[in-house]
C-alpha cells in the first residue's frame, strides 16, 4: 500500500520527494504503525478521488507521517547587521 501511496501521490502531487523508495525510516515507522497504515490507505484513495494535494499532505502530517526532506519548510530569511563596535579615545 506505501508503494502505491507513493506513486499515485508523486505522479498526481508532481512531487518527485515521494517517489519510491522512501526512506528506510519511513518505511520501518509506516510498518510499526496500524495508525500510518490506516491513514495511508484513506489518502491513496483521497488522491485517486481527486482531493487537493495540500490537504493529503495535512492530513498526514496530522499523523506524524515522516515527510521527506524537500518538504522541510524553507529556512525564514536571517538578516545580520555587522554594526562595529563604537570607538572610544
Amino acid at each position: 500500500m506505501l508503494a502505491r501511496f507513493q506513486v499515485a501521490y508523486a505522479e498526481r502531487c508532481d512531487d518527485a520527494a515521494f517517489s519510491p523508495p522512501l526512506a528506510k525510516f519511513t518505511r520501518k515507522l509506516y510498518l510499526g504503525s496500524l495508525t500510518l497504515q490506516r491513514e495511508v490507505a484513506r489518502q491513496l484513495v483521497a488522491l485517486q478521488a481527486g482531493v487537493p494535494c495540500e490537504q493529503v499532505f495535512m492530513a498526514l502530517r496530522a499523523v506524524d507521517f515522516p515527510q521527506p526532506a524537500a518538504f522541510a519548510p524553507p529556512p525564514r530569511d536571517i538578516i545580520i547587521e555587522y554594526v562595529p563596535p563604537a570607538q572610544t579615545n
